[in-house]
């Protein structure tokens, strides 16, 4: 029971996460049949599911959603921004009860209630004209049911809808089988059939002419009745029976099964038999004979079978009579072969729409991390063949076996490697999804019509990455909708469409991933941005004024710096910025700011792909080893040193004509200085904002990945290192924080 659990959260989760996209989509095309139509579905399996617990307000919430997107599939009821907001409320309960049963197993004691209020809610969609009573004529045979038939009709409930199927008579040519066809009607209640015409002579009878008509009354909704005529819709009439015809109906009908509902039904009642089965300890026959007959019953309700359920008391009375479980294995054993001929059936007469069948192993994330670290030893191992190359040049032949499988090992590690990267590699959509939902909801808040556009859902990065851009891509949304789009008024007076569009885009470029988020509101005001910076005490007037536009808006980028004219319980306050700085970089990442005033604003967000690898460059300074991130040098570049040139207290370079700041590593570490004098010094060109930047440094040693390792206890309040990583001699190598140091 656990693991049908567990699945059924993973699976409820993925519905809701559908349902939300869809009710976006229909939102934004209201007369979108197919959004209808996959949303109709997704409700329905998400009330099968629900159907397998006792959970009945849960079921009869999403039952009654169901029902209203079946009345909108038949035309009955208008999609309007209503209607779906109704439907949001429906998703977002069961969104908020899938995470109390995660955490309690269980629905939570107010769950009737609420259920009810949003079920009335449903009920009570503007527009929703009263039924008519009136039949159409081809449904005039059922005044003159029979009073079986009547009753037959009243205890499948309510809610019925008869078919009139009038077959072509050449339909067999065409393929098709009319008796067959009625046969899957879903939960078929009444069928008849019906000369069409006068019946010939036995000698003058075609038998590949069709003279029959089909009579039927389902106590599925029309639009499910309908999938199943879908390749003879000329030749049916599909229309809902009329209450006074059949009489009041005793209780609502219960859930239809979902599909899969009776091959997951044949699992729990095999397991309940294998419990069964086991030796019982003194004591505990009662126990288990009770819970195996409550779970017996459950299921046999989620299958639409309740009335089963009194065979099954009846068999655990027996058991309990004569003290031992046969009685109702047995019975239990009768059930699982009825089921397990349902389930194969269902396989066989599926006549839902054809989608591509795509297998998935899910697998917990500790075992790919744990994955990933032995990885990262086996890194670390091959790093030390190298050494035992060079001690072995003298014995040549030895040296290049060892050459060669030092060769082979390195890219049999490197594949292995991006093998186990590729499993943490998520699509960008996990963080995108929730994006289009908020935006709608803030822009009703704040009275805006905002046009989001997302591109690139399918890009990848790794898990690690992902969890650092939710928050960023919030904040940054968020400002958008508050800050950047301008009220409807004002953009009409600006001459621009009153509907504002905010843009998310996601690509991968070389080892990185690139979010672009733009818009085309009122853009950022750099003399704001630079006055607010001076009120801060960021940077002195002097320094603000000299800063062009361009340079001046990553200002906005740190604590306290925000333009806003007001606060609000949405933004304004200064601090989101600064945090999605702080993030990105924190992750080895960028932001990068460009906008004009009046057109919109362009923020970008620059990550690596991946968090759990780090290719290094070791440099040696003042006879110490160090690590650099590759990611951020753009170029290694062997100038004299005289060509290093002190300007007040800063040093400079010139290469290809662009002075370039340059700064020691030795000095940045508080390390003891060099000899002066000439000869050729060694400069990274590092490239962190939008400048390049000059590292001195004495020398390069190598480049290998590492898994860096985080510094912790006292070492932890280093800034100028982001951690370590380990040699192939079994050393310790700083990495240091380039952000931080300079």
């Amino acid at each position: 029971m656990s693991e049908l659990f567990d699945q059924f959260l993973i699976e409820s989760r993925e519905l809701l996460d559908a349902i939300g996209a869809g009710l976006l989509r229909l939102e934004r095309s209201l007369e979108d049949k197919a959004t209808v139509n996959e949303l109709f579905r997704a409700f329905h399996t998400l009330k099968g599911g629900t159907a397998l617990f006792d959970w009945p307000a849960f079921t009869h919430l999403v039952h009654a959603a169901e029902d209203l997107l079946a009345s909108v599939r038949s035309g009955d009821v208008a999609a309007t921004a209503d209607l779906i907001d109704r439907l949001f409320a429906v998703a977002d309960q069961s969104a908020r009860w899938i995470d109390h049963i995660a955490e309690h197993g269980g629905l939570p004691a107010d769950a009737g209630e609420r259920a009810r209020v949003l079920e009335e809610r449903l009920r009570a969609v503007p527009g929703e004209a009263a039924p008519d009573t009136a039949l159409p004529d081809a449904f005039g045979w059922l005044r003159d049911l029979s009073r079986e038939e009547r009753e037959a009709l009243r205890a499948a409930g309510p809610a019925l809808t008869a078919v009139a199927y009038d077959p072509d008579p050449e339909c067999f040519f065409n393929g098709d089988d009319p008796l067959a066809l009625c046969r899957r009607i879903p939960r078929l209640v009444l069928l008849r059939v019906e000369a069409a015409e006068p019946l010939p002579d036995l000698a003058a009878l075609d038998p590949y002419r069709c003279l029959l008509r089909f009579r039927a009354v389902s106590a599925a909704p029309a639009g499910d009745v309908a999938v199943v005529f879908r390749t003879a819709p000329d030749q049916v009439r599909v229309a809902p029976v009329p209450a006074d015809l059949v009489g009041p109906a005793p209780a609502p009908p219960p859930a239809a099964p979902a599909p899969g509902a009776a091959a997951m039904a044949e699992a729990i009642l095999g397991e309940q038999r294998r419990i069964l089965a086991l030796d019982p300890a003194p004591g505990e026959l009662e126990g288990r004979l009770a819970s195996v007959e409550r779970t017996a019953v459950n299921v046999l309700t989620a299958l639409g079978r309740a009335a089963e359920g009194a065979a099954v008391q009846a068999a655990a009375a027996s058991a309990r009579a004569v003290g031992r479980p046969r009685p109702l294995a047995n019975h239990l054993a009768t059930l699982l072969a009825v089921v397990a001929a349902e389930a194969t059936e269902a396989k066989l007469n599926e006549h839902a729409e054809p989608r591509a069948a795509r297998r998935a192993l899910r697998v917990e994330p500790e075992r790919v991390d744990r994955l990933l670290a032995l990885v990262g030893e086996l890194a670390v191992a091959k790093n030390r063949l190298p050494p035992l190359v060079r001690q072995a040049e003298g014995d040549r032949a030895l040296a290049r076996t060892l050459r060669e499988v030092t060769d082979a090992i390195d890219g049999l590690s490197d594949e292995l490697q991006n093998a186990v990267l590729r499993l943490r590699m998520l699509p960008l959509a996990t963080v995108l999804q929730p994006l289009p939902r908020m935006v709608r909801d803030l822009a009703q808040r704040l009275g805006k019509r905002i046009d989001l556009q997302v591109s690139g859902e399918s890009t990848e990065a790794d898990k690690d990455v992902l969890d650092v851009l939710g928050e960023p891509l919030i904040h940054l949304v968020r400002n958008a909708v508050d800050h950047g789009i301008e009220a409807p008024e004002r953009r009409a007076a600006a001459g621009k469409p009153e509907a504002g569009t905010i843009r998310i885009g996601a690509h991968q470029d070389k080892d990185s991933v690139v979010i672009d988020i733009a818009d085309d509101g009122g853009g950022i005001d750099a003399a704001a941005v630079r006055r607010k910076a001076v009120e801060n005490g960021v940077i002195d007037a002097e320094r603000a004024s000299a800063l062009s536009d361009a340079e001046a808006l990553p200002l906005i980028l740190l604590p306290g710096v925000s333009t806003a004219k007001a606060v609000t319980d949405v933004s304004g306050r200064g601090v989101g910025m600064d945090a999605v700085r702080s993030a990105v970089e924190l992750a080895g990442g960028r932001v990068e700011i460009a906008s004009e005033l009046g057109q919109g604003t362009r923020v970008r967000l620059v990550l690596p792909l991946t968090m759990v690898i780090t290719p290094l460059m070791v440099v040696e300074a003042a006879d110490g080893l160090f690590g650099v991130p590759t990611s951020a040098v753009t170029e290694v570049a062997k100038v004299p040193a005289a060509e290093i040139q002190r300007v007040k207290h800063a040093e400079s370079v010139v290469l290809r004509g662009q002075l370039i700041p340059v700064f020691r590593l030795r000095r940045l570490l508080a390390l003891p200085d060099g000899e002066g004098g000439g000869g050729t010094a060694t400069v990274l060109v590092l490239r962190l904002d939008r400048e390049p930047v000059g590292l001195l440094v004495d020398g390069i040693r190598d480049r290998l990945d590492a898994v860096l390792k985080p510094l912790s206890g006292v070492l932890a309040t280093l800034r100028g290192y982001s951690g370590t990583a380990e040699l192939s001699d079994g050393r310790l190598l700083p990495v240091i924080n380039l952000r931080e140091l300079l």
